[in-house]
């Protein structure tokens, strides 16, 4: 896929046109072939539900956004940069409010488990019979058998915890760079902090600026 590099399924991944200016578009489109494939899951009549036709059907539906995100996320970490980051953050709700309202959304509860307790369901076996074991676990766990306006706070309350979660990953890595940088701020030339009320090159401010900047870092991690 020459124009959706992050969703390119070959084998081997070319790392080099995975860039910042990607994600957004390639995905956008991931998204949109998601909600098109569990469209038609649950379009489907009940007497033309299988096996195939939804638990099978619903594993595919997200394997390519699941794929791409998790190269974004790679990248982000071995090689975390301020376009990066803000590519990230930027496609960030929409990816966690798409797979938290996965288990949330009752049509597509309604005919899983019709196929789980249908006779053909009940007689799979083996890998098969695991997968819709753990799937419809999953489910119910993710609050499928709640109220609908108990579903929606939690599908708000997963799509905040994400973001949270990252903001908190982005502090840490943060920190983490600082601490580094105090030992060499040569290998952090591009470093911005803020210091009492301005920002800075790290490796521009006085030795002793440089530790009033770590000694505050130790003490929001907590290690003074």
């Amino acid at each position: 896929m020459a124009n959706h590099p992050f969703l390119d399924a070959s084998f081997h991944v070319r790392w080099s046109q995975l860039t910042p200016d990607q994600v957004g578009p390639d995905i956008d489109a991931a998204l949109g072939n998601a909600d098109a494939a569990l469209a038609r899951i649950v379009t489907q009549a009940p007497a033309e539900l299988t096996y195939a036709s939804t638990f099978l059907a619903l594993e595919r539906a997200t394997e390519e956004l699941a794929v791409a995100w998790q190269k974004v996320n790679h990248l982000q970490s071995v090689l975390d940069a301020p376009a990066l980051r803000e590519a990230h953050n930027q496609m960030l709700p929409k990816v966690s409010a798409f797979f938290a309202k996965i288990p949330l959304n009752a049509e597509l509860w309604q005919r899983l488990r019709a196929v789980a307790e249908s006779p053909a369901g009940r007689a799979l076996t083996g890998i098969h019979r695991r997968f819709v074991d753990e799937t419809v676990a999953d489910f119910r766990l993710a609050g499928a058998d709640l109220p609908p306006e108990k579903r929606a706070r939690i599908e708000a309350l997963q799509s905040e915890l994400a973001q949270v979660t990252q903001k908190y990953s982005e502090n840490v890595l943060d920190a983490t760079k600082v601490l580094e940088a105090h030992q060499d701020p040569s290998k952090y030339p591009d470093l911005v902090v803020r210091v009492t009320g301005f920002s800075a090159y790290f490796a521009s401010l006085s030795a002793e600026m440089r530790q009033l900047v770590v000694d505050r870092i130790l003490v929001d991690l907590g290690q003074s």
